[in-house]
């Protein structure tokens, strides 16, 4: 079974709509144990609603953001199922999830993907529909990542939640442990629901999420890299996750990103396991 943790934002407005969609779908799942972090207005209240595990004490960044390496070493501590999925507060999960995940079939893996984005006043009731409705997100960031509870991720930089570089860290990590990385787009349907991000705390208006903490983020990232010029990001899996099944990957810009990548992987290179 599957434990999905996340740290959402106070249930408050059209954010807190849009988290409450999200529960809803995260609860439909069979057997799934949902575990929410945090202690801002409504969390406690929808984790009573949705039968989820409330843990409200989670580290901070100095401007009060959580911080999602402190999610993600207690999510190790507390589930009750040995593959966790984090999930940003927001994202809607439609139709089957653990079925694909059945098939990876490796003792060690990271899987993630794209997103289908729609007006959050329209998010679709299933996966077919998002699929033709929404537009696909890009590859250089990931919303959502499942993987086994062995401890390769229990331990990160202090990044901070919801800003950048902290998901491609995440595939960076992967790649330079030797645990496959896993495109599961065309198997798992995540919808994002589209949004601003006035909420961020200092904001500086440069991108999205431009400001102090984003900084920071960046610079973990690459204080953590041997060559912190490359971002890793989807086109560095190794393996593509599809209705029918696992596959390694031989997508021409995957081999090109292998071989653009051996430096900031210390020399080594994933090798593409069946």
């Amino acid at each position: 079974m599957l434990t999905l943790f996340t740290i959402p934002r106070a249930f408050e407005g059209e954010a807190g709509e849009r988290q409450r969609v999200a529960l809803e779908s995260w609860a439909r799942l069979p057997g799934a144990e949902i575990v929410l972090f945090g202690d801002d207005p409504g969390v406690a209240e929808a984790a009573a609603e949705f039968g989820a595990l409330h843990v409200p004490q989670v580290g901070h960044t100095e401007l009060g953001t959580p911080l999602v390496s402190s999610a993600f070493a207690t999510a190790h501590e507390v589930a009750s199922n040995r593959l966790l999925c984090y999930v940003n507060a927001d994202i809607v999960l439609l139709g089957d999830v653990l079925g694909p995940l059945a098939h990876v079939g490796l003792p060690r893996f990271l899987v993630t993907g794209r997103c289908f984005e729609v007006d959050p006043e329209a998010v679709p009731a299933d996966g077919p529909t998002a699929r033709r409705a929404g537009r696909m997100t890009h590859a250089f960031g990931s919303d959502w990542f499942v993987f086994p509870a062995d401890g390769t991720f229990a331990r990160m930089p202090p990044f901070a939640v919801g800003r950048p570089a902290w998901d491609n860290w995440m595939v960076f990590h992967a790649r330079r442990e030797g645990v496959p990385v896993v495109d599961g787009t065309a198997a798992i349907t995540a919808v994002h629901p589209r949004h601003g991000h006035e909420h961020v705390p200092a904001r500086n208006g440069i991108g999205l999420w431009g400001g102090p903490e984003a900084d920071a983020n960046v610079a973990l990232r690459r204080g953590d890299q041997p060559d912190p010029s490359v971002i890793f990001h989807l086109w560095d899996a190794t393996h593509v996750l599809t209705p029918r099944g696992l596959r390694s990957t031989r997508r021409p810009v995957a081999l090109w990103r292998r071989y653009r990548t051996r430096r900031a992987l210390g020399g080594k290179a994933v090798e593409h396991v069946a």
